[in-house]
């Protein structure tokens, strides 16, 4: 009795790839729902995410200046 089991290893990867695609489908629709783009930078003219020079504003939240003045060593968590 000969098992040919070569197959598995094609049906893993495409599940997988199934599952990847499904993941960036569900992404791009909450981005959209959120109002945001690939890059978090809101779309057109939404009215959550406020500019102005002594910070930024998110959500009706004031970010000082210090806060706002981020790092690529800055830790994402302050604890």
């Amino acid at each position: 009795m000969y098992v040919y089991t070569g197959w598995i290893m094609f049906a893993v990867s495409g599940v997988m790839q199934g599952s990847l695609l499904v993941m960036c489908i569900a992404w791009k629709l909450r981005q959209g729902k959120l109002g945001i783009d690939d890059f978090g930078k809101p779309l057109g003219n939404n009215v959550d995410f406020v500019s102005s020079p002594e910070g930024i504003e998110i959500m009706g939240e004031e970010v000082g200046e210090e806060e706002a003045d981020v790092r690529e060593d800055t830790p994402l968590l302050r604890l």
